[in-house]
């Protein structure tokens, strides 16, 4: 079983978290997926260019390499690019559904301890 860290425990009450839920994993768990998201993200502006020269080095790169393997390669990476938003997508929808479950789990818990009271 993964142990919860300090360093993950202050990272998520730096984001607002409750450092009991903190303790808990609530926000790990969402945390890893955020930073898998965030990273097919990165994958996904690797084509995406600042400046002209930028874009003409690129270019430049694209045609050392003609013939059929480019463009099996160019299909295949623009065929993955759509999975690859897909599951960006998912993976946000999973992290906010995960932040939205653990907030109603707290507040129920909370609810028995008032009435417990």
């Amino acid at each position: 079983m993964k142990q919860i860290t300090e360093e993950q425990v202050q990272e998520a009450i730096a984001y607002g978290i409750s450092e009991k839920d903190a303790r808990r994993g609530y926000y790990i768990a969402c945390s890893t997926y955020g930073n898998g998201a965030t990273h097919i993200e990165r994958i996904d502006y690797m084509n995406v260019f600042y400046t002209d020269k930028e874009a003409a080095v690129q270019a430049e790169l694209d045609g050392m390499w003609d013939g059929n393997a480019n463009d099996t390669f160019n299909a295949q990476w623009n065929e993955d690019r759509t999975k690859y938003n897909t599951l960006t997508q998912v993976m946000q929808e999973y992290c906010q559904a995960v932040v939205k479950a653990a907030q109603l789990y707290a507040e129920r818990e909370q609810e028995v301890v008032n009435i417990i009271k």
